[in-house]
């Protein structure tokens, strides 16, 4: 089994984002903020699906729209359907942060 590992990419300021398949096959975009420990998740919507009345269709299960650091990849596993390994924050090219 390959373990997964999401790699969120600076958006601008303390914003990052990804785009990562779940356990089901479809395809999930993600925008969170940090603040200190904190984790404020914006945007969350699948790309594989068409939007509805101008809004993007979100996953059913997903509830949570702040949590701490810790309890981030609990929140992907149960809400998402996606099991991560552990969550790489990247500023640029060189410069990294692991969690």
């Amino acid at each position: 089994m390959q373990k997964s590992i999401l790699y969120l990419d600076k958006k601008q300021g303390q914003t990052y984002h990804a785009i990562f398949k779940n356990n089901h096959g479809r395809r999930l975009y993600i925008q969170l903020q940090i603040n200190n420990n904190e984790i404020f998740i914006s945007d969350c919507f699948y790309t594989d699906r068409h939007a509805r009345n101008g809004h993007n269709a979100v996953p059913c299960k997903f509830h949570t729209s702040h949590c701490t650091c810790d309890s981030l990849i609990d929140v992907f596993k149960n809400e998402l359907d996606k099991t991560f390994f552990g969550i790489e924050f990247s500023d640029t090219e060189t410069d990294k942060y692991y969690f």
